[in-house]
């Protein structure tokens, strides 16, 4: 899995190359901005949201926590609107809104 990549890159001494498949969620809200759009914003519907933490434990995004009652919850001054926990939420109680 690619956190463990990463955890083992950073743990080992000397230089370390790892090469992506995916662009960087940065890279993601850096494009929209120069495209002259607003970026988008990934918000929970905690009414869907079963608690799974699918979202959260292998994505690893900065942006994502657990409420008390152990829903996911974005904060939308993190989300870079990449929409990469989106597609591991297995009941679609992630969605995409516009920022105000």
């Amino acid at each position: 899995d690619s956190l463990n990549i990463l955890k083992e890159a950073v743990n080992e001494t000397g230089v370390r190359v790892i090469v992506s498949r995916y662009p960087c969620a940065l890279n993601v809200a850096r494009d929209f901005k120069i495209k002259g759009e607003k970026v988008p914003l990934a918000t929970v519907d905690a009414e869907k949201c079963i608690g799974c933490n699918l979202c959260i434990d292998p994505v690893g995004c900065p942006a994502l926590s657990k409420t008390d009652d152990k829903k996911a919850e974005i904060d939308p001054i993190l989300c870079t609107g990449c929409m990469y926990c989106a597609e591991h939420c297995p009941k679609d109680a992630i969605s995409m809104t516009e920022r105000k």
